[in-house]
């Protein structure tokens, strides 16, 4: 981020708990399936309406639980990427 001035972009690191009371436009989630899930409630509240979120570090897998819990969740998903067995899965909120 300081190499490419990203003047706006702050970078987070830790659990849901650093989410609370903040709105984001974009949040990238490198966390496993099982946080994932027990978190997508904080997940969705920090996230602006057209905001995007890219949840990694799963397994293809994960895909379809993960999928259903955050469309619940008011979450529409757009994307999926895979690598080598590993899956980056991309989201809106509307």
């Amino acid at each position: 981020v300081k190499m490419n001035n990203c003047l706006r972009i702050i970078v987070e690191k830790g659990g849901a708990e650093l989410l609370k009371g903040k709105k984001f436009q974009f949040i990238l989630a490198n966390i496993n399936l099982n946080v994932l899930l027990a978190d997508m409630k904080a997940y969705t509240n920090a996230l602006e309406t057209q905001g995007t979120i890219l949840f990694s570090g799963l397994f293809v897998t994960d895909v379809v639980q993960l999928r259903s819990v955050a469309e619940i969740s008011g979450l529409t998903f757009v994307s999926t990427e895979e690598k080598n067995n590993w899956v980056v899965v991309e989201f809106q909120k509307n």
